[in-house]
């Protein structure tokens, strides 16, 4: 069997256990011969492909802070993998603790976790790392690594920012321990402790690990919400160069501290009728300023008037006003929250309810006209007398002994004597009453005889008729045709005259 690098078997190649190709993809030919007939023989062809090699630096460096002057910190490795290959986004980086492992691929030796890989030696290590193309190929780079203390002086204090809870979240919560913080200034601070121009990096982390390991880094610190973080919460600042990505300071100089917003418990007052008919009521609120603190200490409690005057606190008690929704204000008064003290609001509402008049109606009086004691009294003007034009009132009627009777009452009113009580009630306030009294009164018919008939006769002396059998002591009028009383007594004389 024979090799050639052309199809018409020319070029021979002399040894095919030692050949080197001369471009990347390069076909082969490939003569068969039978060995006991040289007559016999065949021809095939392949090609041969050599794949490019990783286009890597041979090593890298990382510097990281130690801030506890251990001589360890938490690395992440793959921050590396841009300086080592401009190609790293589509080339798989594998790290592990010996040139041997990476270059065998080793899985024994491989770093499990190299955003968060801590040192072997004091101050410093060595990885390597097996960077391989998508055909396969791969190369070696050798990672080193120093632990430096952070070039942050002591001097620069801890920064302290306080902000009352918000409620600008899913759930609209202001009781979470959650807000808003802007210590975006703190990154101008920071330079002023480098030399001027320096290229740095200045980012901050919500914990030490993230910020270690350059991970999930806050983007917007005009705006940080400390959403899943409890009060008070550490901010880690770290700075880094521009020109090799050392770190030149990690270190906790951020707290945030969410203050609580005060409770302005809701409270209530009973509604007051209007006693004097002045619209004004002096109302109790001995409890008032009790109940919207319920226990709360170090407050202050603010009082405004439906027009957003200040009132005095606590409020006056009796407290003279008219209907009125007024605004409780409880503020923390040991807040120290730049933008103003945490406080929280609740409204109180004063009504002073209209008390209705009852109106007297005067006695109704009629004739008993069968004898029975019951009349049909007209009722039309009754419940328009007892307003007098007042409206929002329920007239309601109750006889002699206090049973309900309908209301209006019906028309007829069919009753004997009696006096009934009338009970006007504002509609919104049922302790907004007034009454008076109707009299229903029906008179007897005066009951007594009298003959029909009296003959008078003009030339004759005067006659005198006269009642009897009556039932009871009657007042008595006698009239002729005329109209003309003629007697005020039981009998009267009828003559000429």
């Amino acid at each position: 069997m024979t090799y050639f690098t052309n199809a018409s078997l020319t070029n021979l190649i002399s040894n095919p256990t030692a050949f080197s190709n001369t471009i990347r993809k390069q076909p082969i030919y490939v003569k068969m011969v039978n060995t006991l007939n040289p007559n016999c023989s065949a021809l095939t062809d392949f090609e041969i492909e050599v794949f490019e090699l990783p286009t890597v630096i041979p090593s890298a460096k990382l510097k990281q802070c130690d801030n506890d002057t251990d001589g360890f910190s938490t690395f992440n490795l793959t921050e590396v993998n841009n300086k080592i290959s401009v190609n790293a986004a589509n080339e798989f980086f594998t790290y592990f603790k010996t040139y041997l492992a990476a270059d065998t691929n080793d899985n024994s030796q491989v770093i499990a976790n190299p955003t968060a890989y801590i040192n072997q030696n004091v101050t410093t290590d060595t990885v390597w790392t097996r960077i391989e193309n998508s055909n396969g190929c791969h190369r070696i780079s050798e990672i080193n690594l120093t632990v430096s203390t952070t070039g942050i002086p002591a001097t620069f204090k801890q920064r302290e920012f306080y902000e009352c809870d918000d409620f600008i979240d899913v759930i609209n919560n202001e009781r979470d321990g959650v807000t808003a913080f802007d210590f975006s200034g703190i990154t101008n601070d920071v330079k002023t402790l480098f030399p001027a121009n320096q290229q740095l990096t200045i980012s901050y982390y919500r914990d030490e690990a993230d910020a270690l390991s350059e991970l999930n880094p806050i983007v917007d610190p005009s705006n940080y919400r400390n959403i899943g973080y409890t009060s008070p919460q550490i901010i880690y600042i770290r700075i880094d160069s521009e020109l090799d990505n050392d770190c030149l300071g990690i270190w906790p100089r951020i707290t945030l501290n969410v203050e609580p917003v005060p409770i302005a418990n809701s409270v209530t007052i009973d509604r007051q009728c209007d006693d004097d008919f002045d619209g004004f009521f002096p109302f109790d609120t001995t409890t008032i300023q009790t109940t919207v603190l319920n226990g709360q200490t170090g407050m202050a409690v603010s009082y405004f008037d439906q027009d957003g005057n200040s009132l005095p606190s606590p409020l006056p008690n009796p407290f003279l006003t008219k209907s009125q929704t007024i605004t409780i204000r409880v503020t923390d008064i040991n807040s120290i929250d730049p933008d103003g003290a945490c406080f929280d609001e609740t409204t109180l509402e004063f009504i002073v309810d209209k008390k209705p008049v009852a109106y007297t109606v005067p006695d109704l009086v009629e004739c008993d006209d069968d004898i029975d004691g019951i009349f049909s009294f007209d009722t039309s003007n009754i419940q328009t007398t007892i307003l007098n034009g007042q409206t929002g009132m329920l007239v309601s009627y109750f006889d002699q002994n206090g049973n309900s009777l309908p209301s209006p009452l019906p028309n007829p009113f069919i009753t004997d004597t009696k006096t009934i009580t009338i009970k006007v009630e504002n509609e919104l306030n049922s302790n907004c009453i007034a009454e008076t009294t109707l009299n229903f009164i029906v008179n007897e018919k005066p009951q007594f005889e009298l003959y029909p008939t009296a003959i008078y006769c003009l030339n004759l002396p005067p006659i005198t008729v006269e009642t009897f059998n009556a039932l009871n002591n009657y007042t008595y009028e006698w009239k002729n045709e005329s109209g003309t009383i003629i007697s005020t007594n039981f009998d009267a004389v009828i003559s000429k005259a």
